[in-house]
């Protein structure tokens, strides 16, 4: 919510497995460049390292939405690769970045 109205929304997923995290996220376009999704990412991660006990993140956006990439990046992600999405994808085709976050490099792990 931003303003009191729905802005967006925001997931934070852990693998059991290997405790790699990813975090997912969506702005309204009237809420772009407000700086309401490098927030909501920021709080995401922070929960993840905090509570879900998450040592990486990985997560991905098409190559071409510079929105995302820059919310990503102002939340110290790095790019690690870009690869093209498979079949029965969403946005099958389409290239894609992917970006990874470590826990002891993160500033926001430190933050707490």
């Amino acid at each position: 919510m931003f303003g009191g109205e729905f802005a967006g929304s925001i997931s934070v997923r852990r693998r059991e497995e290997d405790g790699m995290g990813a975090v997912d996220y969506w702005v309204a376009p009237p809420f772009w460049n407000k700086g309401i999704g490098t927030k909501a990412v920021k709080a995401a991660v922070e929960y993840g390292f905090n509570d879900l006990n998450i040592k990486t993140f990985e997560t991905f956006c098409l190559a071409d939405n510079v929105g995302s990439s820059m919310v990503l990046e102002h939340n110290g992600f790095e790019l690690v690769n870009k690869f093209t999405i498979g079949s029965g994808f969403k946005h099958e085709g389409q290239l894609a970045k992917l970006y990874r976050l470590d826990r002891q490099s993160s500033a926001i792990a430190q933050d707490k």
